[in-house]
């Protein structure tokens, strides 16, 4: 019995045993079952995952597009819309498809019209850019006479009056500053009489007077060749005479005043008449003061010079009287300001100086003063555009006669003295030993009020020579 339930409980031991391990089977099977439908769970919610997030960046991408094209919309109805709509008296509602047709039909007819002018604006815009470029075509082109020909052209002329001088045959040297219209001439008048009374100095002189005529009756201001007062003193009331010469300052409203002037002047004469004389017909008036003044500038050099120099011929007057004009003519049409310059009796003289060159006779001093002018400069300011007008360029210097400076030494001193006196009197004392020198200029130290200074030179020489700086 005892075996039997032994036995028995052994079997039992054993069927549990196997149960066990049926169990333990069947269970492993389910997790791997579990293992695998997991698996396949989670590559599922990493595919939706992702769907998800590719979802979720569309709606951004929808939301960043509705944006744009509601904040476009917006801009069109209040920038087009909205203002179309108030200038048919309409109101735009984009709740309301009444009002939108309202506003959208005539907008569509306008846009129809508008495509069917294109045609007619493109061809007109043709036309447009044709008459801009046949404008431009007639725009003057600037091409300015290079500097060298206004120098050749200048000394020709100084060549020109030279000649004169050379011809002339003086039987007695002061009868040339016998006469008041010499003596008294613009570049003459200043000079010292000691200067003036020397037989190698005649024929400077004879230049000086017939430059001094030039300048007078056709340099000393553009529209002088055609008489014109009222234009001459219409350029210095509009622009002033505060330059060289008493000249309006050079400044882009002045020379382009003076250069439109020029122009309509000589169109209407043409540049013959001017430069030749020959009448064209076109303009009789300004014809008739052309030939006045280039019969008043021969007859006032020949009927002068003949009375120093009689039984002479003077034909070379004729050709200095065109080459002037010429030359007059050409200078005042450039755009760039260019003026006949000369210095004053007295001024300082340096040989590097550019605007100065001596004469002959003086060639050999290096600094001194201006005694004589025997034919002025020609300056020019600005380029061949009309720019830089505050720029000097010399372009052939004025010729004159170079008187040496005296040497301060034992023999030759100047004492000057400051009183006390109310009037702050200034003496200057010149030893006696200068009375027959050149001396140079007196300087009175600068003052304030320079104008209550008074001066006294015990020589009345010297006297010309002191200036206030």
């Amino acid at each position: 019995m005892e075996l039997e339930n032994a036995r028995r409980g052994r079997q039992t031991a054993v069927d549990d045993d196997e149960k066990h391990k049926t169990m333990v089977v069947k269970l492993a099977a389910e997790s791997y079952e579990l293992r695998e439908e997991n698996k396949q769970l989670k590559k599922e919610t990493d595919t939706l995952t992702a769907k998800c997030e590719q979802l979720e960046h569309g709606h951004k991408e929808i939301d960043e597009v509705h944006k744009s094209v509601s904040d476009r919309y917006d801009y069109v109805v209040k920038h087009m819309l909205e203002p179309y709509a108030s200038s048919n008296n309409t109101a735009y509602d984009d709740y309301d498809g009444e009002t939108i047709n309202t506003t959208l039909q005539p907008l569509m007819n306008d846009a129809a019209t508008s495509a069917s002018n294109r045609s007619l604006v493109e061809a007109l815009e043709a036309k447009v850019l044709s008459l801009q470029q046949e404008l431009l075509s007639n725009v003057e082109k600037i091409d300015p006479i290079p500097d060298a020909m206004f120098a050749t052209g200048f000394r020709q002329l100084a060549k020109a009056i030279k000649g004169l001088s050379r011809q002339m045959e003086f039987t007695n040297p002061e009868s040339l500053i016998c006469i008041d219209a010499i003596r008294q001439s613009l570049l003459v008048g200043r000079v010292k009489q000691e200067h003036l009374t020397s037989a190698v100095r005649m024929r400077p002189i004879v230049e000086a007077f017939v430059w001094s005529i030039l300048y007078g009756r056709l340099f000393y201001s553009p529209f002088s060749m055609f008489e014109s007062m009222d234009l001459v003193n219409a350029f210095s009331v509009l622009f002033g005479e505060d330059h060289q010469h008493q000249w309006p300052s050079p400044t882009t409203s002045s020379e382009q005043w003076r250069l439109i002037s020029m122009e309509q002047l000589v169109q209407r004469v043409g540049e013959e008449a001017i430069a030749t004389g020959k009448l064209q017909g076109q303009c009789p008036q300004l014809e008739a003061n052309i030939q006045r003044v280039r019969f008043q500038v021969k007859e006032i050099i020949e009927g002068h010079l003949i009375r120093v120099s009689p039984g002479k011929t003077f034909s070379r007057v004729d050709a200095i009287v065109d080459k002037a004009f010429s030359l007059a003519l050409h200078i005042f049409l450039q755009r760039c300001r260019i003026q006949v310059v000369y210095p004053e009796i007295g001024d300082t003289y340096d040989k590097e100086q550019p605007h100065l060159d001596s004469i002959a006779e003086s060639i050999e001093v290096d600094n001194g003063r201006v005694a004589l002018i025997a034919s002025p400069g020609l300056a020019k300011w600005g380029d061949g555009e009309g720019k830089h007008l505050d720029q000097r360029l010399d372009l052939v210097p004025a010729m004159v006669l170079v008187k040496p400076v005296a040497k301060k030494d034992d023999d030759i001193r100047i004492k000057m003295e400051r009183s006390n006196n109310p009037k702050d009197e200034v003496s200057v004392r010149i030893e006696p030993s200068t009375r027959n020198i050149i001396h140079p200029k007196v300087v009175i130290p600068p003052k304030s009020n320079s104008e209550d200074l008074l001066m006294k030179i015990e020589d009345t020489k010297m006297a010309d020579y002191a200036q206030w700086e």
